[in-house]
């Protein structure tokens, strides 16, 4: 005979009670039954039992949980025995926060866990609760050894809550790192080119990307990007090829990523010239640079020559702003006062991107004949 006690309806407990007094096989005898070998043995197969329901949907299996496989025993303790705190089980478990999240508190008795499994999954919501994702499971056993021995049973399955719930699928610690590569890969491949052509070019990304269930990237777009359009495309296919961990429970997940670019000086904008552009300024002073230098030749030194390496900052306009030597191999203190005094006077082209530009120019001194 098996017969099922409801712990949530407590009328359910009261015809439990009724009729397992008079239906029990006979005088119980011997209790104190939870201590039996027999009793954590049987609790297994019940639990093992139990975890069968979950396999079709490719749930883990439950483990025992302590606090719940005793309160559980002192729930079948209590059923055998016909005392009331098998009726007050629902106070107990509010008195002890056992399951804030809600739970289901279930009796059986037999000497199969087959058996017991049948009667158990009469109760549509234990099995419901069962095959959950989240969920914690006691099964307490107490031994009766009547004329006719049987196990009573008590299965108390708890709710957990699910610990992703209101968070997205992938931590940032485990997007960061993904994003960080993509960063450099962006750096290298596509915003240095780009500073080559314009080295003031920086701005601001946002990519919106759906992470779908494996990792892989579903899709990609800006939120917002900059004003260079073959950078964008290219920071745009790299990401699209980006991979992350899986997300959780394999539900796609859109992240949304900034990134800042900046070049190297920071906010201030620099200006550029061409080789060409410097190289046709310098050459329309080589007659005055000429000049200077021969007339130190003439002055006692014969054997004067080397080079004389400028450090330019052209103005916005052209005109030099400021300028010094970077090397001077004739150290000939006439020559090169001569030679700097020209060079503040050059008049460059005004540099691109409307800010100072740096130059750096050698000049290189040799008498035309050298005597022998």
């Amino acid at each position: 005979m098996n017969i099922m006690l409801r712990a949530l309806t407590l009328s359910a407990v009261i015809l439990w009670l009724a009729s397992a007094a008079a239906q029990a096989p006979g005088p119980l005898r011997g209790l104190g039954g939870a201590v039996d070998p027999r009793v954590p043995n049987f609790e297994g197969e019940v639990r093992a039992a139990l975890n069968g329901l979950r396999k079709p949907k490719k749930l883990p299996p439950l483990g025992m949980d302590e606090a719940l496989r005793a309160f559980a025993r002192r729930q079948a303790e209590a059923g055998a025995k016909g005392e009331p705190a098998a009726q007050k089980s629902d106070e107990m478990i509010k008195a002890q926060n056992l399951a804030p999240h809600g739970y289901r508190l279930q009796y059986a008795f037999g000497t199969k866990a087959a058996a017991v499994l049948r009667d158990l999954k009469q109760d549509n919501t234990l099995t419901a609760l069962i095959t959950e994702e989240h969920v914690r499971l006691g099964v307490g056993v107490f031994w009766v050894p009547d004329d006719k021995p049987y196990f009573q049973v008590a299965v108390l399955a708890v709710r957990e809550p699910d610990p992703m719930a209101g968070r997205t699928g992938l931590a940032r610690a485990e997007t960061d790192p993904v994003m960080q590569a993509a960063a450099s890969e962006i750096n290298k491949a596509c915003y240095e080119p780009a500073l080559v052509k314009n080295p003031n070019f920086g701005g601001n990304l946002i990519f919106q990307i759906v992470i779908a269930g494996a990792g892989e990237v579903q899709s990609a777009k800006y939120l917002s990007k900059s004003d260079n359009a073959a950078f964008d495309t290219c920071a745009l296919e790299i990401v699209n090829n980006l991979r992350f961990p899986a997300p959780y429970k394999g539900k796609p997940v859109t992240l949304n990523h900034p990134m800042h670019f900046q070049p190297p000086q920071g906010e201030r904008k620099v200006g550029r010239l061409t080789g060409d552009q410097v190289t046709r300024t310098f050459g329309g002073a080589s007659y005055d640079f000429r000049a200077c230098f021969e007339s130190r030749l003439k002055e006692a030194k014969p054997g004067l020559a080397g080079t004389i390496t400028l450090a330019l900052t052209v103005a916005p306009d052209g005109s030099v702003a400021a300028i010094h030597v970077q090397e001077d191999t004739p150290k000939d203190t006439l020559l090169t006062e001569g030679v700097l005094a020209r060079a503040r006077s050059l008049k460059f082209p005004p540099p691109e991107f409307g800010a100072e530009a740096k130059v750096v120019f050698p000049l290189r001194f040799e008498a035309a004949n050298p005597p022998k």
